[in-house]
């Protein structure tokens, strides 16, 4: 949240279908936002352009694995993202997309001056995170059959993702990161009740893993993986996450959800067990008002409660880019 923050979207402009979206927030020199994002008109081949800007103190790093300390080191995080994406979708549901990406990462201790201190508490982990510049592409094939992505109450998405990560920083690694996801709704219900489950596995691949920086790894954790933990809590070279959600509507403009997350990071995909890490469970109440939702939820996992207010969900496809 910023003090002083805008937030202005043209629907329909230049063409009908298209959309337009200026935001920006700014609560001090250490923590602000810039962000501009265009979609064009819905026609057999779309594409978006995404520009971002923005400076998050109080960045939260544990280490590596499921082991990792509870206690986070925190780190001041400035970015620069731009990237553009092209879709086709040649029949009902399916897509077929490929992104290219610039992107920049610095971090350092709040406050500091110094890029290298940002080392201090993790320096196996940030030798090469300090500046990070990246270029890549990336594709992804999908089949999406779901009424809506955010809060379907029916229908499936299966989805497979690969790309290409260049690095334009000293001592870092090149890296290729592959994603597949599988969605499906069961209905317990005449389709007003509804079991939602969801199954995740992600991986960065390179022939130097130990210079891939700690900011381009897998990271589990959060309102959009496992809700029981704090955000960015397990990083690794691969990782896994499922849900199993149950909707059920508590008013006309209301729905309530009981669900469970488990998820776990490992270096290799082979040595993932999700017994490394507990399951969380708990309950969320979603507001519609047209076709936007405001999001609250509490969970609690084998480190305590988390709260959470906001607009993102687990079922929705997130880019990683913006993690």
């Amino acid at each position: 949240l910023s003090l002083a923050g805008l937030d202005a979207t043209a629907a329909d402009w230049p063409e009908p279908g298209a959309k337009l979206r200026l935001s920006g927030g700014y609560r001090s020199r250490d923590q602000h936002l810039a962000a501009f994002r265009f979609r064009s008109a819905p026609h057999l081949v779309q594409w978006e352009t995404n520009a971002r800007l923005e400076a998050k103190p109080r960045r939260p790093f544990h280490g590596f694995g499921p082991e990792s300390d509870e206690t986070a080191f925190e780190a001041q995080r400035d970015r620069v993202l731009v990237e553009t994406t092209a879709a086709l979708r040649p029949a009902s549901g399916w897509k077929a997309s490929v992104t290219g990406y610039l992107r920049r990462d610095e971090l350092q201790q709040p406050g500091a001056d110094d890029l290298e201190s940002v080392g201090v508490e993790f320096p196996e982990a940030f030798a090469a995170a300090r500046k990070s510049d990246y270029d890549g592409a990336e594709a992804e094939l999908s089949w999406d059959t779901r009424d809506a992505e955010a809060f379907s109450m029916r229908g499936s998405l299966v989805r497979a993702v690969g790309g290409l990560n260049q690095a334009r920083s000293d001592d870092d690694a090149n890296y290729r990161h592959w994603l597949a996801e599988v969605q499906t709704h069961v209905n317990l219900w005449r389709g007003t009740r509804v079991l939602a489950l969801r199954a995740l596995a992600e991986g960065v691949i390179s022939d130097d893993p130990a210079n891939i920086p700690y900011t381009e790894l897998v990271r589990l954790g959060g309102s959009t993986e496992l809700r029981g933990f704090g955000s960015d809590r397990f990083t690794d070279r691969t990782g896994v996450a499922l849900t199993a959600e149950y909707r059920y509507p508590v008013t006309a403009r209301m729905r309530a959800n009981l669900f469970a997350d488990w998820g776990t990071v490992a270096s290799r995909f082979d040595e993932l067990q999700l017994t490394d890490v507990d399951p969380s469970i708990g309950l969320g109440l979603a507001y519609f008002v047209g076709d936007n939702a405001l999001l609250a939820h509490v969970a609690h996992g084998p480190e305590g409660l988390q709260f959470y207010v906001g607009t993102q969900t687990v079922f929705e496809s997130h880019s990683r880019r913006l993690r």
